[in-house]
């Protein structure tokens, strides 16, 4: 599975949506980024999951780091920007640095700005948990199971 999302592409993806009317290089690279965001976060949930079942840890930071890069750049496209929820939450999972942590409220602030949607809340109130209890124990790569523990998860995987 995790060879059939490395794979996937993005571009291709992107450029067959926008054949029934025209679109600017610019939407085109943009959904790609939407898609890329996606892909990211699906490498690292479906990385997570064999960690659990290979009793492995994978570093994933430069995974994390072109994550946190496409949400950046999603920002500008509000439109897009509200598709992201589910890759904010993702990489909040994985992100180890305060300034990460900062830079993801941000977003989830910005993301309840446009939207006014209380999944937001919902996985701001989670990553806020997951953090706190990250910092005691370092449990990072088996949030899969353990955010289940901090409740309203359903909402969000």
């Amino acid at each position: 599975m995790l060879s059939l999302i490395q794979n996937f592409d993005c571009y291709a993806w992107a450029s067959s949506l926008q054949h029934s009317r025209q679109s600017s290089p610019k939407e085109i690279s943009n959904l790609c980024s939407l898609s890329q965001a996606y892909k990211i976060g699906a490498l690292i949930y479906g990385r997570r999951v064999l960690d659990a079942l290979t009793e492995d840890v994978t570093l994933q930071d430069d995974l994390v780091s072109e994550l946190l890069g496409l949400i950046d750049a999603l920002k500008e496209d509000e439109a897009l920007f509200k598709c992201i929820l589910w890759a904010i939450f993702v990489a909040g999972l994985e992100c180890r640095t305060h300034a990460q942590r900062d830079f993801l409220v941000g977003c989830l602030e910005k993301f309840w700005v446009a939207t006014s949607c209380l999944n937001v809340v919902n996985a701001a109130n989670i990553l806020r948990d997951w953090w706190q209890q990250e910092d005691k124990l370092e449990v990072s790569s088996r949030w899969i199971f353990d955010i289940g523990r901090l409740g309203r998860d359903w909402l969000l995987i």
